[in-house]
């Protein structure tokens, strides 16, 4: 008895846990730390790319003393480039990516933006950049054209030093909210609101897209069903001043799935009015909430900043 005792208190009791369970422990610690439970046994043998969840802080990563600040800075990059290649799981929902350092050479910010796709690869949701060098400069940090053609990225958030560049396009089909510098070499944009909602994302990247001179809207109604009564509250909200890509560059306006509800009446209406070089607005509409002659004549009310712009209605 005292044998079959002694059998039982040596039993791993953890490692006899199911993926699902170890996986949700590892996620509460920094995704190298949860790399290094590789070592713990057979058990737990990479375990860790099954995490939806990855997190990466230089600043947490331990470092030998005798190291160099660049020795260490590469063998982090070294780190997380293994873990995100050798990640298992189809998908990440969550990717995070914080480096401070005193200075980002061309090669450190390539190797930046190879681990931005390679995340964007894993059909990413959410991306939380933080990118500082303590000799602050004037350099750019352009972002991959591939963060701004994204199908799976809902929430975007940059964080830096830098003067951020977007890439002269973007379509962003599922991206709910954005929280970046300005885009300033933006000159095209593709946005989807589903179901009337985010227009706050709308305002938000007007204000941080001064080139901005293409707009195209696509409006995406899941819910067939649900019917925008007019006299309800509208959702759109303008900004507090008008974008200055309003004011100086925005030429062409594309919206599709145009149903004429409150809302996307209030934003076409602020649109017409506010843009002072624009040459044309063009409405294809979805399921109407009313007649095409309807919305042409209500359209024909609406204030115009530029006598030019022609108003298209198919």
């Amino acid at each position: 008895m005292a044998s079959k005792s002694k059998r039982q208190n040596g039993v791993d009791r953890i490692s006899e846990l199911p993926d699902a369970v170890l996986c949700h422990m590892l996620s509460f610690l920094p995704t190298v730390y949860a790399m290094w439970t590789t070592v713990l046994s057979r058990r737990w043998n990479n375990l860790w790319t099954s995490l939806t969840n990855l997190g990466f802080d230089n600043k947490e990563f331990p470092t030998n003393h005798t190291m160099s600040p660049i020795q260490s800075f590469n063998r982090f990059m070294t780190a997380v480039e293994g873990a995100v290649s050798l990640h298992r799981s189809s998908d990440i929902q969550k990717f995070c990516l914080s480096i401070s350092v005193k200075h980002f050479s061309v090669e450190d910010l390539s190797q930046i933006n190879t681990l931005i796709c390679s995340a964007i690869g894993h059909n990413v949701v959410e991306m939380n950049l933080s990118l500082w060098a303590e000799d602050h400069t004037e350099d750019h940090f352009e972002l991959p054209q591939s963060l701004f053609m994204c199908t799976t990225l809902e929430k975007l958030t940059v964080f830096s030093s830098f003067n951020i560049c977007a890439p002269p396009r973007g379509s962003l089909p599922s991206l709910k909210a954005c929280y970046v510098p300005a885009l300033e070499n933006l000159t095209k944009l593709k946005l989807v609101l589903r179901d009337c909602y985010h227009w706050e994302l709308l305002t938000e990247l007007l204000m941080r897209s001064p080139k901005l001179k293409c707009l195209v809207l696509e409006h995406i109604h899941a819910n067939v069903d649900n019917k925008y009564p007019e006299q309800s509250e509208s959702r759109w909200i303008p900004p507090d001043f008008v974008p200055i890509c309003l004011l100086t560059r925005l030429e062409t306006i594309k919206i599709r799935g145009f149903k004429g509800n409150r809302d996307e009446m209030d934003a076409a209406r602020y649109l017409l009015k506010n843009s002072d070089v624009l040459n044309q607005m063009a409405i294809y509409t979805g399921d109407l909430q009313c007649t095409k002659e309807e919305l042409f004549e209500e359209f024909g009310k609406f204030p115009r900043g530029s006598k030019a712009c022609k108003v298209l209605l198919s």
